[in-house]
């Protein structure tokens, strides 16, 4: 009686064990998670004859959410925030809104970036007289 109920539509069984399985893993890797990451700031293109007059983060802690199967996979180089530097004067320039620069793989949402915004002052380069 057992080996009769394995047995009888064994095709139709299989079939919907694979089709179960196949559910299974659609669901679980579409499932939002999050995860917290250091992402290091690149700063790029500063002026010539100028420099930065003020501390700087060199990095930014970053939450993203995602489904599982990208946030399990994703590695630290993954991640970078560049920030461009060309056609700034002297004085403070404020960027916030980072998540915009933040280079992160498709379909991951920045949920928290701290901090916010980065103040960069910038400074006429000092020529040294020798």
């Amino acid at each position: 009686m057992i080996l009769r109920f394995f047995s009888e539509n064994l095709a139709m069984k299989l079939l919907s064990l694979a089709f179960a399985l196949v559910l299974w893993f659609f669901v679980m890797g579409e499932q939002r998670h999050e995860t917290a990451h250091v992402v290091p700031v690149e700063y790029r293109n500063l002026p010539k004859g100028l420099v930065v007059a003020n501390e700087v983060p060199d990095a930014v802690a970053v939450t993203l959410s995602g489904p599982r199967a990208l946030l399990v996979h994703l590695a630290p180089d993954d991640l970078s925030l560049p920030l461009d530097l060309s056609g700034l004067k002297p004085g403070v320039t404020s960027f916030k809104r980072l998540e915009e620069n933040l280079k992160a793989p498709g379909g991951l949402v920045v949920t928290r970036i701290s901090p916010a915004s980065i103040d960069i002052r910038l400074e006429r380069a000092r020529e040294e007289k020798r």
